[in-house]
């Protein structure tokens, strides 16, 4: 896993404008080295490990557990639209939200093009052609009113089990 050099200060270690924290940490703080290697999955920044002084691995989360997880190309993205929208560095709140509109926004670009899709399949389906028009399908009213027009014989029946 990649790894970064982070001090481990009061409030626990920042990386990437996120901060972190495992209770284990109050006893080391101000202790041991300058600094300490950060080791963090890119795909999932949620959880950090950092090596301390005798060797052994702390596993850290997010010091805000609300927070989602999120991938260092998403983080990237968004430290990057902050300072081009806003200037100098975000702070953690603005992170999440920014990532947060990052996936909103593509999940309705997911969704635009899925009908878009959708729409054009079911265009290819149906045929270009104008239908042709079958008049022994269609059906006509019929005008009483016009004597003009001929009649037909009506066959009366009895049925017995029908009552009058």
């Amino acid at each position: 896993m990649p790894f970064e050099w982070r001090k481990l200060g009061r409030t626990g270690i920042t990386l990437f404008e996120v901060r972190y924290w495992n209770d284990a940490f109050a006893s080391l703080i101000g202790r041991g080295k300058e600094k300490a290697q950060v080791r963090f999955d890119p795909r999932n920044l949620s959880k950090i490990w950092v090596q301390v002084d005798d060797g052994r691995m702390i596993e850290a989360r997010y010091r805000n557990l609300s927070h989602p997880e999120i991938s260092l190309w998403e983080s990237r993205r968004a430290r990057k639209e902050w300072k081009e929208k806003h200037g100098g560095r975000i702070h953690e709140k603005a992170l999440f939200d920014m990532v947060d509109a990052q996936r909103r926004l593509a999940e309705a670009a997911r969704q635009k093009t899925k009908a878009a899709r959708l729409g054009k399949e079911r265009d290819a389906r149906l045929s270009k052609a104008p239908k042709q028009r079958d008049p022994s399908r269609e059906m006509f009213a019929i005008d009483t009113g016009n004597p003009d027009l001929p009649t037909y014989p009506i066959d009366e029946f009895h049925d017995p089990k029908r009552k009058n």
